[in-house]
């Protein structure tokens, strides 16, 4: 939930897992612009209102995670494997800017994941 009086940002995190043939020593993750079509301003929809959001490569929340041509993206490499399997994991750290002023609603955007191995 996010709270539109709040002075601090809405911060969160999620994974990306990818399971490997052992032949892969590494993969690179690519994430899309989502509906905004822009790395530097995410932005999630509810109708025509807005919420600006971004996803990071870093807890720090400082380098947007892209998709290697226009914003870098993340190599997984077996530095990342759990033992005993191929399957490699990264944590994807997301913020929403403080104090947006936005109507109630459910906010949706959609990010496509690109692997390139």
């Amino acid at each position: 939930a996010y709270d539109t009086l709040s002075p601090s940002p809405d911060d969160g995190t999620g994974t990306v897992s990818v399971t490997c043939h052992p032949r892969v020593h590494s993969v690179e993750v690519g994430l899309g612009t989502g509906l905004a079509g822009d790395f530097s301003a995410r932005t999630m929809l509810n109708g025509a209102a807005t919420l600006n959001y971004n996803l990071y490569t870093d807890a720090a929340r400082v380098t947007v995670w892209g998709d290697g041509l226009a914003a870098p993206s993340v190599t997984l490499t077996p530095g990342s494997v759990n033992a005993g399997d191929r399957t490699l994991v990264r944590t994807i750290y997301g913020r929403i800017p403080a104090q947006q002023s936005v109507p109630f609603g459910t906010y949706n955007d959609i990010i496509v994941v690109t692997l390139t191995f």
